[in-house]
């Protein structure tokens, strides 16, 4: 399973600098979730923090990054946007949920937070706000769980 991360919080969530969010760092690093990314909104609003840039390229490295397709993102996005549900101004976000089948949201924006909650936009999706919302990453990223063998 996987988790996306609002660029708003990236830098504390990617660099370890709150430690609120360090139990997805550590996922991450551990090998339990994927991050997703994709769309040029994302991609872009990540650019313009250099400080993540290299924790972007070592998880992408080690297989714990996922590109969605932008062109398929940013279809979404319009269509998320023509629903006129959203309350927040990261309607990719909600898109990339969709598109790439992601859960888990890590942000502390309080509007984003309703959209990702709203069944009308995500259904069962979580967000991970402070330490005490790890259980969700067990919840929704079972990348190490053993597999079970059909007889």
């Amino acid at each position: 399973m996987c988790v996306i991360v609002d660029a708003s919080i990236a830098v504390d969530t990617l660099c370890g600098r709150d430690p609120e969010f360090r139990p997805v760092l550590r996922a991450l690093l551990g090998k339990r979730t994927t991050l997703v990314v994709g769309g040029k909104v994302l991609r872009r609003e990540y650019a313009k923090i250099p400080s993540i840039s290299s924790i972007l390229t070592s998880l992408d490295q080690v297989g714990r990054l996922r590109r969605e397709k932008d062109s398929t993102v940013d279809s979404e996005t319009e269509a998320v946007k023509a629903m006129a549900v959203c309350r927040s101004n990261d309607v990719h976000i909600i898109a990339l949920a969709r598109v790439g089948k992601v859960h888990l949201l890590c942000t502390k924006d309080g509007k984003l937070t309703q959209d990702f909650l709203n069944s009308v936009l995500i259904a069962s999706g979580n967000v991970y706000k402070r330490a005490s919302h790890a259980k969700l990453i067990t919840k929704h990223c079972n990348c190490n769980k053993p597999s079970r063998k059909k007889k």
